[in-house]
């Protein structure tokens, strides 16, 4: 291409140098003309053509902007997921653990169990009390089989009602907000949970195949 343009400039030169004011010179000046135009608008399609490479790469750049930006929000994504299952992983070995304590619990304390209302903490007569252990396949536990599950290690701040009509709470340790006694403390209130008692707690609370077995 160079050594086109070479050429061309030369047969310009010699056609520029030999123009007069003839009828055949102006034809051989006006041909020069065209010539240097031509010359002239020999790089324009390289230019045209280095300005769309220009705008191309711009597209690609911003392609792989967005794309970035999206590898990015997945990755971030994924680390919450892993730690989401993480924490439920981990919640779910704290609930197993409670659940197995609790079972171990309720067997060694005898089937004693205490029942709240549905409508909330402290809503039981002694006659609800006694309808809502019947509900669940039990009686109303007695003095000496809540005395028995206290002997066991029971403890509670929460007043139930017995059998016998008193409302109670069986104590380990002292603590002021539970009344600050130690033993069997005894309630007055007109309204309370419920002490229930059930011989084969272990088929009433956990089914078979426990997950703890």
């Amino acid at each position: 291409m160079l050594f086109s343009i070479a050429n061309l400039c030369l047969v310009l030169s010699l056609l520029q140098s030999g123009c007069s004011a003839d009828q055949n010179s102006l034809s051989t000046c006006e041909i020069g003309a065209m010539l240097q135009n031509a010359i002239a608008d020999i790089p324009k399609p390289y230019e045209d053509r280095l300005l769309a490479l220009e705008e191309q790469l711009a597209q690609e750049r911003t392609i792989r902007a967005e794309l970035e930006g999206r590898v990015n929000s997945l990755q971030e994504t994924l680390m919450h997921v892993q730690s989401t299952n993480t924490q439920q992983s981990d919640l779910a070995a704290k609930l197993k653990a409670d659940f197995c304590n609790d079972r171990k619990e309720a067997l060694k304390l005898g089937g004693v169990f205490q029942v709240r209302s549905p409508v909330g903490h402290y809503e039981y007569t002694l006659q609800q009390a006694s309808q809502a252990c019947a509900d669940q396949g039990a009686t109303l536990a007695s003095y000496s089989q809540l005395y028995t599950a206290w002997q066991d290690g029971m403890e509670n701040c929460a007043c139930g009602w017995l059998s016998d009509g008193s409302a109670r709470y069986p104590r380990q340790s002292r603590d002021t907000m539970c009344g600050g006694g130690v033993g069997i403390m005894r309630c007055a209130r007109s309204k309370n949970n419920a002490w229930c008692y059930k011989n084969n707690v272990e088929a009433w609370w956990f089914p078979q195949n426990s997950i703890c077995d």
